[in-house]
């Protein structure tokens, strides 16, 4: 048997009710009409190019921003407390006239634009043991040079630690970092929109439509969720779970993702059994893809409320795997006991019933039982996830 300590993460987010939260705007320009340092929603900016200005050749015919004459770069200047938040969104609307600048930068740690005329982008996060990784695409899609305008969007989730990049909606490139819940390390610096973007001195709109957000806290974990697994069998896709419902009219909407940020609906199901009464479900999505999929369970309410459940990466095996927990407290120690029918990495998070994430680890598992030592967990019931790299995701409600 393999005894693991499981550490205290140092950085933590916090929800302040049980319902998904919206996106916050945290800065948009639209560039429509002059001073182009005028904002829609944010601050304005601070400063930018003498010579930058809006005229008409914007997205559906509307003005944009022009880097103008004489041939500057447009640096575009916007307050960096802004944008210190633990996960973003950003996007813009590009055309491009020349091979190097940037969307969008911020001191030496962040950068999402444009060298020899590919999409790229650095940023850092927190690397779960109190310092800091520093994420580089390299060179992920060649920008076309056909005067058309093309949405470039950026997407940090510090709730999943996935990162990626879309092109019109159509994803390019994906990062997943080592756990979830790290949250991106923002310098002191300044945002800057379109350094080195002069449009080679050509005198025509490059930007419209640039639109920042801040990713959400992670919807909370809702008692509802008793336990979640997705796994490959039989050629098609099982995904089980146990919930209780609350309010009569509950459905059980089945989402799922390719990349683990955007989900869509795949079908619903009524809920079943007696309200208050833990009831288990099954539901078998017919598709041949797997690799790389994930899945979630959104609980709706009669009333509107929402509650989501954990994220839930698809085994591509049909071996699966139990989550035994054994609330044995002393102190507010917990132990944990999983079958592991196979050997590989496993992460481990631990959450409240609210949805606070309370520890996180990643390990090694050997074939057969392991336990788990979880130190202050309190003794309140908690939502353990382990998420096994062959096996697939499984999370269990603990009381």
């Amino acid at each position: 048997m393999k005894n693991v300590i499981l550490p205290f993460l140092a950085s933590v987010f916090f929800l302040s009710n049980s319902e998904r939260a919206e996106c916050q705007t945290l800065s948009e320009f639209n560039w429509n009409s002059n001073p182009v340092t005028q904002a829609v929603v944010g601050p304005n900016a601070i400063s930018v190019s003498s010579s930058a200005t809006s005229t008409s050749g914007g997205v559906g015919g509307t003005n944009g921003l022009n880097p103008g004459t004489p041939k500057m770069d447009i640096n575009l200047v916007l307050p960096g407390s802004t944008f210190d938040v633990a996960g973003i969104d950003m996007q813009i609307d590009f055309r491009r006239a020349e091979s190097q600048g940037n969307f969008f930068s911020r001191g030496s740690g962040f950068a999402f634009g444009m060298t020899g005329g590919n999409l790229y982008v650095k940023f850092q996060i927190q690397n779960g043991m109190g310092g800091t990784s520093t994420i580089n695409s390299g060179n992920i899609y060649s920008i076309p040079n056909d005067n058309s305008f093309r949405t470039y969007r950026f997407i940090y989730n510090n709730n999943t630690g996935i990162a990626a990049i879309n092109v019109n909606g159509v994803s390019v490139w994906t990062y997943t970092a080592n756990q979830p819940g790290l949250s991106m390390i923002w310098s002191n610096a300044n945002m800057v929109i379109g350094e080195l973007m002069d449009a080679t001195g050509n005198n025509v709109v490059v930007f419209d439509n640039m639109k920042v957000q801040q990713v959400p806290p992670a919807a909370a974990l809702f008692v509802n969720f008793i336990y979640t697994q997705a796994t490959r069998k039989n050629g098609v896709n099982e995904i089980r779970w146990k919930a209780i419902h609350t309010e009569p009219g509950t459905q059980y909407i089945i989402q799922a993702s390719q990349n683990g940020i955007s989900f869509s609906n795949i079908d619903s199901v009524a809920a079943k059994g007696i309200t208050g009464l833990p009831n288990e479900y099954q539901y078998n999505h017919s598709i041949n893809l797997y690799n790389n999929l994930y899945y979630r369970i959104v609980a709706l309410e009669i009333n509107g409320k929402e509650f989501v459940s954990p994220v839930m990466k698809l085994s591509s095996t049909d071996k699966t795997f139990s989550l035994d927990v054994k609330s044995h407290l002393q102190g507010s120690t917990r132990t944990l006991f999983v079958q592991n029918p196979e050997r590989g990495n496993i992460h481990i998070t631990i959450y409240d019933t609210n949805g606070r994430l309370l520890r996180s680890f990643n390990g090694s598992a050997e074939a057969g039982l392991s336990q788990y030592v979880c130190t202050a967990t309190g003794s309140s019931p908690v939502v353990v996830s382990i998420t096994h790299d062959q096996l697939g995701t499984i999370s269990k409600l603990v009381q």
